[in-house]
């Protein structure tokens, strides 16, 4: 697994380059965490994302986390986040109906263990393990009916979406440099996002890949900003999940 995100994270420059014509979205995100003695810490956070040339609201979210330091190179965490997702209207495949644009929510727990090792002074190489599980719960999606020929012309009706549920494992590798009296300390990484049994889903398979470049801004012992792009490459089609996409993002955490 390691050797497969290092080579994912050796080519993060030329396949963001070489990947032209996706959309491009925006992330903006706000968090705020508290540590309570050395080991164990809160969070919550509150995320915005666009896509659409970042003319279209793609979600909304909110969430809240802990953590606990096991030791001096392991932490693990557990986390919870609700999710409000704006999905596209679109055509049936009979071309009979178009279903129209609505919104969904999602729920979605996490477990991760992160192992962090300094590779020196100024590198930090870490390896996350993450559990993901979403639920979206089912709802009523307004179609109209569109075929010239028929006698209900334009007539509203309702498509009723089931729930669904997906298990995923998210695997990232991260590497970090803290630059010497300077307050950039710029990362990379590489993510897969490997399917978990999910109902005819294969057990491993790599659904979605996702590659990170940007640095940090420690504005002073509290607040701190993150300013990354991102190049997700998808492997499957999702109805819960964005395209392929060209990501700018920035992000601002404060702690107490």
């Amino acid at each position: 697994m390691i050797r497969r995100l290092t080579i994912g994270l050796m080519m993060l420059i030329p396949l963001s380059v070489m990947a032209q014509g996706h959309e491009l979205g925006l992330w903006t995100s706000v968090g705020v965490d508290k540590k309570f003695g050395k080991k164990w810490e809160i969070g919550a956070d509150a995320e915005y994302r666009m896509r659409d040339k970042i003319s279209t609201t793609d979600r909304a979210s909110i969430g809240v986390s802990a953590s606990y330091k096991a030791s001096k190179w392991l932490k693990a965490s557990a986390g919870y986040e609700y999710l409000h997702t704006r999905q596209e209207g679109s055509y049936s495949s009979s071309g009979k109906y178009y279903n129209s644009t609505y919104w969904y929510p999602r729920h979605r727990i996490q477990l991760s263990l992160t192992g962090s090792w300094r590779l020196s002074k100024r590198i930090k190489l870490s390896l996350r393990e993450r559990w993901q599980y979403t639920y979206r719960a089912s709802f009523e999606q307004n179609r109209i009916n569109v075929n010239e020929f028929s006698k209900n012309f334009k007539e509203v009706s309702q498509k009723r979406i089931n729930g669904k549920s997906k298990n995923m494992l998210r695997s990232k590798l991260s590497v970090s440099y803290n630059i010497p009296k300077c307050k950039f300390e710029p990362f990379t990484s590489v993510e897969l996002y490997s399917g978990m049994a999910n109902g005819d889903d294969c057990f491993g398979v790599t659904e979605k890949l996702r590659y990170s470049l940007g640095t940090e801004y420690k504005i002073d012992k509290k607040n701190s900003v993150e300013a990354y792009y991102i190049y997700q490459d998808y492997k499957t089609n999702d109805i819960d999940e964005e395209e392929g996409a060209h990501i700018i993002g920035i992000r601002y955490n404060h702690s107490f």
